[in-house]
């Protein structure tokens, strides 16, 4: 988290001051802990409404990095610069309301929220606003329209939407069962690194379900899952070399 925020850091500092010596003096300060001066420059570039800013040091806030956590200060940050654009930060105006932090808990305020982000093309919010959808927490649940925003994020390159549009199709939730389909999506979130969609992908080569029984497919990528950490992989691989 320490390194993302850096970056963001970086960005914010980059587009609001002029002398690139200033960018470099700022990361230097958040590198050697002198987040006081960070803050200062991160406040003066919020107040002349550049957004991102805003956003900054509202996830300085949010998980506590370089300042005392600070659920109120980081929702009314992630407001300002929400309200200004930034649309990372409505989505992350929507965690807070999902989870109650900094402001009372409003699962319709934060399905509003991500529908904002996802609407603006961050994928993190239709996949976010895809969970609401699945369990019914602030609209009304609808797996067909889970589908649809887990597809939107999986395209978006949202991995944990591949897996979850993979598991849909796997168990026939909102969409017709399709293990063949299934197969598809869990491989994305394979290819991207998701110890879950690999297991998955390589259960469902070893018992043949919509594609055709590979032992050796099953092998590889209960292996990958195993890589990814993923321990009921490294139970199948050292089962199947019995």
């Amino acid at each position: 988290m320490k390194t993302v925020l850096k970056c963001l850091v970086g960005i914010a500092l980059f587009t609001s001051v002029t002398f690139a010596d200033d960018v470099d003096d700022a990361l230097k300060a958040y590198d050697s802990g002198d987040y006081t001066k960070v803050v200062q420059l991160l406040q003066r570039s919020c107040d002349s409404k550049r957004n991102f800013s805003c956003f900054t040091l509202g996830a300085m806030y949010d998980f506590g990095k370089g300042v005392k956590q600070d659920y109120l200060q980081a929702a009314e940050l992630y407001k300002k610069a929400c309200d200004g654009g930034e649309t990372v930060s409505c989505y992350s105006l929507g965690t807070l309301y999902d989870g109650g932090n900094g402001v009372k808990q409003d699962y319709l305020k934060a399905a509003e929220l991500y529908k904002k982000a996802c609407d603006k093309g961050y994928a993190t919010g239709c996949y976010s606003l895809g969970l609401m959808y699945d369990f019914g927490n602030g609209v009304k649940q609808d797996y067909l329209k889970t589908a649809e925003l887990y597809k939107k994020a999986c395209d978006g390159k949202e991995i944990d939407g591949c897996y979850s549009l993979g598991a849909m199709h796997y168990d026939g939730n909102g969409v017709k069962q399709d293990y063949l389909k299934a197969a598809e999506f869990f491989k994305k979130a394979c290819d991207g690194k998701d110890g879950g969609g690999c297991y998955n992908l390589g259960a469902i080569y070893h018992n043949g379900e919509g594609v055709k029984k590979n032992a050796n497919k099953a092998l590889e990528y209960f292996g990958k899952a195993c890589d990814l950490e993923e321990q009921k992989g490294c139970e199948e691989v050292a089962e199947l070399k019995k």
